[in-house]
């Protein structure tokens, strides 16, 4: 089925921590802000006359969508999308990218936004007992998984 521009939109504003670009894990699943995102990006028409939507999803929304955000003004705007970009390095809300496979490859929106402009991405604060620790979706899935399993055999 063939989504508006503004529907793709309210899909990825719904977007919190996960900013998928392709097919992800061992099943390669297209999750549908995958979708939304592809059929943004290939149809510059609907960019254009969403812009300020998408302006304000990158100062507003939460972190996989002002990531998305960014991105789709990039294709509009090489320079808009960059300065969204770099507003959000340093950034440790949780916000794993997933470039397609099987494993994300960052866990906060600041690693995410350095991923996506090219730069070296891992932030060093995740390997010391100062970083503001926040379990990653995967982990908490699978403790909570754990947990379930643990109390039926107990």
């Amino acid at each position: 089925m063939e989504r508006t521009g503004a529907e793709a939109l309210e899909i990825l504003a719904r977007a919190r921590e996960a900013v998928e670009l392709g097919p992800v894990g061992a099943a390669a699943v297209e999750s549908e802000a995958c979708r939304a995102y592809r059929s943004l990006r290939d149809a510059p028409e609907h960019l254009a006359a969403l812009r300020p939507e998408l302006e304000a999803l990158g100062r507003e929304g939460a972190a996989a969508a002002r990531a998305y955000a960014a991105l789709l003004l990039r294709a509009l705007d090489e320079a808009a999308g960059r300065a969204a970009l770099e507003s959000m390095r340093g950034s440790d809300e949780p916000c794993q990218l997933w470039p397609g496979g099987c494993s994300p490859v960052t866990a906060w929106l600041g690693e995410t936004a350095a991923y996506l402009l090219g730069e070296p991405f891992f932030d060093p604060r995740r390997a010391t007992s100062e970083a503001p620790r926040r379990p990653t979706p995967i982990e908490e899935s699978w403790l909570r998984r754990m947990l379930e399993w643990l109390a039926t055999r107990w």
